[in-house]
């Protein structure tokens, strides 16, 4: 029965992994990033969520290097205060140096890219055509 979903998904901060309880995209673990890129799904970080709700770092330069689709996302005013797509791409682009302790890590073109293009994506996986 078709109820209008579509298939890939997209994976946000609130989806929980239901045997560890664990956040999937804030933290995906073992193979997970690997899964994630090959299934198509879309990945939307929402790291001033994420730092506010405490669920982590997503590690979002490794789940690009495995070829998945990531875009930025502000969650909602109740676990991030606003909806503002720059604080998005400025926090985007401080935890993930701070968690790989390295400054060159996403830097601005590609924080830029995840904001336009790597969202826009996103929109086309959840509402193809």
């Amino acid at each position: 029965m078709d109820i209008g979903v579509r298939q890939p998904p997209v994976v946000t901060p609130r989806q929980r992994d239901a045997a560890s309880g664990g956040d999937k995209a804030a933290r995906p673990a073992g193979d997970d990033i690997e899964r994630l890129a090959a299934s198509g799904a879309g990945i939307a970080h929402c790291p001033t969520s994420n730092a506010k709700l405490g669920n982590g770092v997503a590690p979002v330069p490794e789940l690009l290097a495995a070829g998945a689709t990531v875009g930025l996302g502000t969650d909602s005013v109740m676990t991030n205060n606003d909806l503002d797509p720059f604080e998005e791409m400025r926090m985007a682009a401080l935890v993930a140096k701070q968690r790989r302790r390295d400054p060159s890590v996403l830097p601005t073109a590609e924080v830029l890219r995840l904001a336009t293009a790597g969202s826009a994506a996103l929109s086309t996986t959840c509402w193809p055509g």
